[in-house]
């Protein structure tokens, strides 16, 4: 996991600052849900001023308190990320994230001609 910021709990959220090359400084922040449902967000990210999503609380199956995040901003290219709060014993609580790779898909590729109408999906 990467750490993508340094959060201090405020009140009932938290707040910290970014360290994504892209997004180095921009302040993101927790903000308590004021009516949450049973199935909704805890939380709303607010990032450089804007809602960029949501948080849930969670527990992890060893009993660990944790909030899983869902994100959406502009520099990431349409891609959502899922990064979660933990607290650190050495610097409060991190804004953690796994990058995943991107799936490739195989491309369909011509054998012949196309006139012949054999296709096969294959990666060479």
């Amino acid at each position: 996991m990467a750490t993508i910021a340094n959060l201090t709990k405020k009140d009932d959220g938290f707040s910290g600052t970014l360290i994504l090359p892209s997004l180095n400084g921009m302040r993101i922040t927790f903000e308590p849900v004021k009516n949450p449902t049973e199935k909704g967000p805890d939380y709303r990210v607010i990032m450089g001023g804007f809602e960029a999503g949501a948080a849930w609380k969670k527990t992890s199956k060893a009993g660990n308190a944790y909030i899983s995040a869902k994100i959406s901003e502009p520099s990431f290219h349409g891609v959502t990320i899922y990064p979660v709060v933990v607290k650190s014993e050495k610097a409060g609580y991190l804004l953690d994230w796994n990058p995943q790779p991107k799936r490739s898909r195989p491309q369909a590729v011509a054998i012949g001609n196309q006139s012949d109408g054999v296709w096969v999906d294959s990666e060479f």
